[in-house]
């Protein structure tokens, strides 16, 4: 269901830039993009007023590694 709510949202919200399906206990991770830590605050406070969004959990992705 929340999968659904975020590519109905990702239409309207550029912050929502991408959407990945996993296993275990997060079902849907959405990729947001913010300016601020202030604009990834309002980004979440949109995304756990939507219907569907059981709960919100943040990760940073600090670096990428090439294999």
């Amino acid at each position: 269901m929340a999968q659904k709510t975020f590519l109905v949202a990702r239409r309207s919200d550029q912050a929502i830039s991408g959407l990945h399906t996993t296993h275990g206990c997060r079902a849907t991770v959405a990729e947001l993009l913010a300016d601020s830590l202030e604009a990834l605050s309002h980004v979440r406070g949109r995304i756990r007023l939507m219907d569907g969004v059981p709960n919100i959990e943040t990760n940073r992705l600090l670096s990428t590694s090439k294999l």
